[in-house]
Order: structure tokens, then sequence, then C-alpha cells
């Protein structure tokens, strides 16, 4: 396997917590950080659309969300809904 070295820059707590978590499991510092993106990598790869929105998105506006409850669409269910192609949506 070709190997590749990247520098990364931590606080100095950030490196000392890091550094005594690996010491305390046994691991290098190389591979946690290693295994853990990876991991994370993976998790997020995995997430539905409702759940990568409570993590990566910031609520709506109040006007926002009086347009989202006009629309009624608590009454929706999973079963009435089908995945949309990029082409239906570009199509609009």
């Amino acid at each position: 396997m070709d190997t590749v070295r990247k520098n990364i820059t931590l606080s100095k707590e950030q490196a000392e917590e890091i550094e005594r978590f690996a010491r305390l499991n046994d691991i290098s510092v190389s591979e946690f950080l290693r295994n853990t993106a990876l991991k994370e990598i993976r998790r997020m790869n995995n997430l539905d659309l409702l759940d990568y929105l409570i993590e990566n998105c910031d609520y709506v506006s109040d006007d926002e969300q009086k347009e989202i409850d006009k629309a009624n669409l608590e009454n929706i269910y999973k079963e009435d809904c089908r995945e949309l192609s990029i082409d239906e949506i570009l199509q609009g």
C-alpha cells in the first residue's frame, strides 16, 4: 500500500487529548486519527437526508417555518413519497 504523510494543525490541548486517548487505547495517534476519520466519512455517507439536515443545517427562520406549516406537510407519509431523480428535479 502506498502511503502519504499529511500534517495537521491542532491546539496543544487537542493534541494532548488525542495523544492521551491513543495511549490509553494502545494505538498510535496516526492510527486513531485515520480510523476515526474513515469511520466518520462512512457514517456521514450513510445518513439519510433528514439526519444529514438535522446535523448540518440551521433551523429555518420564523417566516420560513410559517410557509412550511401552511403546506400541511404533516399529512404526508413516507409511503406516499418517492425518490426523485436529478433529471426530474432539473426539469421541474
